[in-house]
């Protein structure tokens, strides 16, 4: 090229330098725009990596609350259990005191009744000395008037005179006996009285308590049936190992629960029942049958529930559906 310039002469020469550093330049802006270009995206991956560590931490951080808060569900699931087994044990005191407060009642209610015959024994046996006091009076009256017959006759029958003074004598002394046992029979009548109003009050009071008590025992009934509500029917992933645990509420303390048609003897007496499955896939479903049998006047009655579930979940349920008869086993 630099003999092409020579043979152009000075002033060919000089238009072709020029263009040759036009050239120069234009490569050499191309080349900076280039690597600007690539700058620009490097600050760009940059700043993406930067923000991609920043959601990573995140992440992380959203983790470990998330399996703090799993650690205080599985707390308050144990506390809840642990209030029912109280609830429960309390609930049993209640009926037994209960129980205890009504017999003393019955006994009371004897006593009283007891007392209340004593009292109409007491007044019957007034009314009848009053009766005789009545005809001792009369009685007395008489012989008072046959006195005074003797008396107007005495000349002639001193005798019967002092016979008549004698039977008199006996007559006062008999109604002085008979006032006598009267104010005895009174005190006695009085004391029955009083009996009676003790064992009113007796009454009253055991009546207080027995109203207090059932007060206690609507509440323990109410805070049962609250400890039952917290075991609502849910079915959620959980950390099992490959298997599948089950929380299961029965209708009562005496069901049985059958699992397949093998039964459950774990946790007879309780109302939650707790069983965990063998290793399971956990690509697969599976088909659970539980049925309780609950004991009844004719024989026993079932409930029966059919679950579907995966490996590495906990399930809750309980029986709540018709009373159907009892399933042959499989």
């Amino acid at each position: 090229m630099t003999g092409t310039i020579a043979r152009c002469g000075p002033l060919s020469g000089l238009l072709a330098v020029g263009l040759l550093l036009g050239v120069g330049g234009v490569a050499r802006a191309q080349t900076d725009n280039v690597r600007d270009l690539k700058n620009k995206e490097l600050d760009r991956a940059q700043a993406e990596l930067a923000q991609t560590r920043s959601d990573l931490a995140e992440a992380r951080q959203a983790l470990a609350r998330a399996r703090t808060d799993l650690e205080a569900n599985r707390k308050a699931l144990l506390d809840a259990r642990e209030a029912q087994a109280r609830a429960q044990n309390e609930l049993s005191a209640t009926q037994k005191s209960l129980a205890d407060n009504q017999r003393q009642l019955a006994n009371t209610q004897a006593e009283l009744a007891a007392a209340q015959k004593a009292l109409q024994e007491a007044v019957n046996a007034r009314s009848a000395a009053a009766r005789e006091a009545a005809a001792e009076k009369a009685r007395a009256e008489a012989l008072a008037a046959q006195s005074e017959q003797a008396a107007q006759a005495f000349a002639r029958v001193g005798a019967e005179l002092s016979a008549a003074q004698k039977a008199a004598a006996e007559a006062a002394a008999a109604r002085d006996t008979l006032a006598q046992e009267l104010k005895d029979e009174g005190r006695k009548a009085e004391a029955a009285a009083r009996l009676a109003e003790e064992k009113g009050k007796e009454l009253a009071e055991a009546r207080t308590r027995a109203a207090a008590l059932d007060t206690e025992l609507a509440a323990a009934r109410k805070e049962l049936e609250a400890g039952r509500g917290r075991l609502r029917e849910s079915s959620r992933p959980a950390d099992e190992g490959g298997r599948a645990r089950f929380l299961v509420e029965v209708p009562g303390p005496d069901a049985r629960l059958f699992v397949d048609g093998k039964p459950l003897d774990e946790g007879q007496g309780k109302i939650i029942r707790e069983f965990t499955t063998a290793k399971l896939r956990p690509d697969r479903r599976y088909e659970l049958e539980l049925r309780a049998e609950v004991p009844g006047k004719e024989g026993p009655v079932a409930l029966t529930r059919k679950v579907i579930f995966r490996a590495d979940t906990e399930n809750r349920l309980s029986f709540d559906g018709p009373v159907a008869p009892p399933a042959a086993p499989r």
